[in-house]
């Protein structure tokens, strides 16, 4: 597998982890792939195979037997990309399922990345994605003392 098709096959088991693909998460994994479509690396033939091909490692082959490529391939800057688009996908939706915060600990403990760092970059991530402070005003980030802060 190339870099692209292995970070393409990680974003499809966060798509597909909890049984159900939302189209925030499809929408998300196209924009975070589709770049690479505008820079000419990739054509649009070769971005819908490599799609199609990721969701069928990821519905055929479990996790452990996968998650030897992202370690033996990727570069910590790699991992480190990936493991924030993993955080975007998943949280895409609003939502953090049983399923996405199982695969998002697999990847954490075989990443083995400083914990502080990896709470501090979920928690920046899950702020992005709550949109619902623009619709709920009694969301708990509205009240006068709210303060974002990352730690």
């Amino acid at each position: 597998m190339k870099h692209l098709e292995i970070l393409a096959t990680a974003l499809a088991y966060a798509c597909v982890i909890d049984g159900k693909v939302s189209v925030e998460e499809k929408a998300k994994l196209a924009a975070i792939l589709g770049k690479h479509v505008a820079r000419n690396e990739l054509s649009q033939t070769d971005l819908q195979e490599t799609i199609q091909a990721a969701f069928a490692t990821a519905r055929g082959t479990h996790l452990d037997k996968f998650l030897p490529e992202v370690l033996g391939r990727f570069s910590t800057g790699q991992q480190a990309s990936l493991l924030l688009n993993l955080y975007d996908i998943v949280l895409a939706d609003g939502t953090l399922a049983e399923g996405e915060r199982w695969l998002l600990d697999k990847f954490e403990n075989a990443l083995a990345f400083d914990r502080a760092t990896l709470r501090a970059a979920r928690k920046v991530v899950m702020c992005k994605n709550d949109t619902s402070v623009f619709t709920n005003p009694t969301h708990p980030a509205n009240e006068s003392g709210y303060a974002f802060k990352v730690e």
